[in-house]
């Protein structure tokens, strides 16, 4: 039961008059281990037990609803003022979280797949002015979750490398307590307290790789970010902001080069070593390999309409072949005034690919490829990265020295080909 108690005007504190006990609420059928008054509507009391019930009291109305259950006691709440999340926890190893002012509404459930709570919780902390959602288990594992993507963003343990003071095996962690804006958090086990600043260190769910993000590319067909870290690719759900696909070693040596298809279903890849491979953007399944260079892949590009693969690499060639799987990789070899490739761009409108150099700019028909249209050079120095504004007759290309120059492209009367001028 809650009791409910009638607090007297201001200055009758002594004088026996201050406090009268009012009528009991029947909310739950086992003991209430914890409660809190909704900070948006403070008319509104959430109060968990260990009968698993979540309970949601209007004193306004003097309406009891009930949110939902749990499989086992909750023994905690904490409440998300930005986010209006309710957050429950207790004889489980994942914490709930609750819309506040949706009663009945499946709850989200806050658990780590790639490495949960293995044990009950003792308490969860909602950050204030944040979306961090702190919660320890009995064994001193805290997890840092974001609370509007439900994902784990930190995690570490009290006897961990590098954390102040150790639990010691034998003993179970019973308490849990956050200081607000210390970013430090308490832990009680036995008779000691454990402290730890959780900003210093973790684990990062939501950072890539050690080696260092090479490629980031958007994917609007499965509203999706594929990421490059050394030989590693992993793609993101832009909704979520976690990883659902995390694709090791997929070619011979570290990708450097990246491109989609136009349906976003395929992606291709090159190599350090020069070798090209073509893959399924879901499950990446390789659908052909082979090698194409004799240097580092430094630009793919993919022309969907006369699905053709376009790799240009340090070795000073720019290489032509079907994309189709079935097809044997019959190369189309360009060479480039044999000059380093350092970046590349593909115009599907002018059939017209670009590739930058130490020295300048060389523009190629693609379908006359042995025919060079345009070479330019500037003192700028070396070629950084090329794109075509396909909207306009223009190449926008920007140099070592953090210029960019604007090209105008347009066709020739007399051929029909391209130009730059």
């Amino acid at each position: 039961r809650v009791h409910q108690w009638t607090l007297g005007p201001p200055g009758t504190l002594g004088s026996g008059q201050e406090v009268r006990a009012g009528p009991s609420l029947a909310l739950h059928t086992q003991p209430v281990m914890d409660m809190l008054f909704l900070p948006n509507i403070p008319s509104r009391l959430m109060t968990c037990s260990l009968d698993s019930t979540v309970v949601l009291y209007d004193f306004e109305h003097e309406r009891r609803q009930e949110m939902g259950r749990h499989t086992g006691g909750i023994t905690h709440l904490t409440y998300s003022e930005p986010y209006q999340f309710l957050i429950s926890a207790g004889y489980e190893p994942h914490a709930y979280c609750w819309i506040s002012n949706l009663p009945g509404h499946k709850p989200y459930k806050l658990i780590d797949v790639l490495n949960p709570h293995r044990f009950s919780l003792v308490g969860v902390h909602a950050v204030a002015r944040s979306p961090q959602v702190l919660t320890c288990d009995r064994k001193g594992v805290v997890k840092v979750w974001d609370i509007r993507m439900f994902q784990c963003i930190h995690t570490f343990a009290y006897g961990a490398t590098g954390i102040e003071g150790e639990i010691p095996p034998q003993h179970d962690a019973t308490g849990f307590q956050y200081m607000e804006g210390e970013n430090q958090m308490v832990v009680s086990a036995w008779r000691q307290l454990y402290n730890h600043e959780y900003s210093d260190g973790g684990e990062r769910n939501v950072a890539d790789g050690s080696a260092g993000v090479r490629t980031v590319i958007y994917n609007p067909t499965f509203h999706s970010i594929l990421t490059v870290a050394g030989p590693d690719l992993k793609i993101w759900d832009v909704t979520l902001g976690c990883v659902f696909a995390h694709f090791h070693g997929l070619m011979d040596s570290d990708i450097t080069a990246v491109s989609l298809d136009e349906s976003g279903r395929r992606f291709f890849a090159g190599s350090h070593l020069g070798t090209l491979g073509a893959y399924n953007f879901r499950n990446g399944h390789q659908l052909m390999m082979f090698r194409a260079h004799e240097a580092e892949v430094t630009h793919v590009a993919h022309w969907q309409s006369r699905d053709l693969v376009l790799s240009a690499s340090l070795d000073g060639r720019v290489h032509v072949c079907s994309a189709s799987p079935t097809d044997s990789p019959v190369f189309i070899k360009i060479t480039a005034d044999h000059s380093e490739i350092l970046t590349g761009a593909l115009s599907r409108n002018l059939s017209m690919y670009v590739t930058g150099h130490h020295t300048g700019i060389f523009a190629f028909d693609i379908l006359v490829p042995k025919r060079i249209v345009h070479a330019t050079s500037t003192a700028d120095g070396e070629v950084s990265a090329l794109t075509f504004l396909d909207q306009l007759p223009v190449l926008a290309a920007a140099y070592a020295n953090g210029n960019v120059r604007l090209w105008c492209v347009r066709p020739y009367r007399a051929h029909s080909q391209t130009d730059m001028g």
